[in-house]
């Protein structure tokens, strides 16, 4: 069991991230376990207004979207109800084989670097609360970089960490039980480490925005099981 782990700054670009390096097999044992896809996709509406905040966000024109790390496929069921050709990556088994079965999507099973998209294939790429999870999130924002047109367009989503620290602080004082685990959050991002990321895969033109967020993200589901949508 990890009971401890270390949390490093960089000093250049001030992103903040777990300094401890873990397997391959640890990363991807820990998303085999979730809540059900059939659970987390019921609730998509939850999430209906984000997905179209980011959805309409883009300036190019609806062609091919690739969704990294899809999930449940509720964000690529809304990209394409809005006219967008849609796949998706994903490393939970059960997640990509109900968006295949299911959702009738084209899913990769693995990371975004296995899977040997040609380069310039989408038009426009999503990765919605994913890059926080990884180890060298520049590398797959290169890769991302790579199958993206010319005057493509990638939008992320990230917990602001300033704000992510004082919910935790919050969560203490009242009582209430700790986020997700570390093993989860890898990466930290502020605005300003986040542009600095991207700069460096070479993307440009970089906008922000901040989303309407819930504080106690926490639900039950009916069989009493602890259900995070």
């Amino acid at each position: 069991p990890i009971e401890k782990l270390h949390m490093v700054k960089c000093a250049t670009c001030g992103l903040s991230f777990v300094a401890e390096d873990f397997p391959r097999d640890v990363i991807l044992g820990f998303y085999q376990r979730d809540v059900t896809p059939e659970e987390h996709f019921a609730g998509r509406e939850d999430k209906h207004a984000i997905f179209h905040f980011i959805l309409d966000g883009f300036r190019v024109p609806r062609g091919r979207l690739l969704d990294v790390g899809s999930f449940s496929g509720s964000l690529m069921f809304e990209a394409r109800q809005a006219g967008w050709q849609v796949q998706g990556v994903d490393i939970n088994r059960r997640y990509v084989a109900f968006c295949r079965e299911r959702l009738g999507f084209e899913v990769f099973l693995g990371f975004l670097e296995e899977a040997n998209f040609p380069d310039g294939h989408f038009d426009a790429v999503t990765m919605i609360d994913v890059l926080e999870h990884l180890r060298d999130p520049l590398e797959t924002l290169r890769e991302v970089r790579r199958v993206l047109r010319p005057g493509g367009e990638v939008a992320v989503s990230v917990p602001n960490f300033p704000f992510q620290s004082l919910k935790e602080r919050v969560r203490i004082r009242l009582g209430r039980p700790g986020g997700l685990p570390a093993i989860s959050h890898l990466s930290h991002f502020t605005f300003e480490s986040l542009t600095m990321v991207l700069e460096r895969a070479g993307f440009s033109g970089v906008r922000h925005a901040v989303h309407p967020v819930q504080i106690w993200p926490r639900r039950h589901s009916r069989n009493g099981a602890d259900d995070l949508r």
